[in-house]
């Protein structure tokens, strides 16, 4: 017979290390959304997880940390494209768009928005991961910007409103509770915003007739 492998001892190894924060991240996103922020213990979490306490104040230092890493993890972890520069503005934005609007509508985001919508008022912290995670997912959109020569300060303002024009939809699905259907009219949402963000009103207003008068709307 071959001998028995006698159970590891010691320190955990890189990769046990890594399993059991990645079963603490799980453990965590359950609880904040099944209890929300404030009723949600660091030791509940703890206890989730199979983990001691100290260990999990030795990778997040307190909740807001842990909040933190749940949240910013879901954003980076969103396949958001490379925007090319070349490309016209609409052509990447609706790219862009495309890529960012299902990760903005699948359960997981309208369950933390709701739970964020809630509590940010009492936390102030909340507001501080809201905001870094709205620079995370608007970044494609910025470097486009900035590659076609917009100023740093600006592209960065823009980037972040034209992402907030995308949530508008998501945050009334969050009020609302109509997530279904909110993704059955993502697409059209997201055309109108592209178009409103690069024409202005005026690319939905009656064209002017041949005559040089205006169709249907009074001078």
């Amino acid at each position: 017979m071959g001998a028995l492998h006698a159970p590891h001892l010691g320190r955990p190894r890189p990769e046990e290390t890594a399993a059991r924060q990645e079963a603490v991240l799980r453990c965590a996103q359950d609880a904040f959304l099944a209890h929300g922020y404030r009723a949600t213990t660091m030791e509940d979490i703890a206890a989730r997880a199979g983990v001691s306490k100290r260990s999990l104040y030795l990778w997040h230092k307190d909740k807001a940390a842990l909040f933190r890493t749940c949240v910013i993890g879901a954003a980076q972890s969103i396949a958001l494209p490379r925007l090319d520069p070349a490309q016209d503005f609409e052509a990447a934005l609706t790219s862009y768009a495309t890529s960012l609007m299902p990760s903005l509508s699948d359960n997981y985001a309208l369950q933390m928005g709701t739970l964020l919508f809630r509590e940010a008022g009492d936390f102030p912290e909340l507001n501080n991961v809201i905001s870094e995670g709205l620079d995370l997912i608007a970044r494609p959109a910025v470097e486009l910007f900035r590659a076609k020569g917009m100023a740093s300060d600006t592209a960065k303002d823009l980037g972040r409103l034209f992402v907030t024009s995308l949530l508008t939809e998501v945050q009334l699905a969050i009020v609302g509770g109509e997530s279904a259907a909110f993704r059955a009219r993502n697409t059209t949402h997201m055309r109108t915003v592209i178009r409103i963000f690069l024409h202005g009103l005026g690319d939905f207003l009656p064209k002017r007739g041949d005559d040089g008068g205006s169709k249907d709307v009074p001078e």
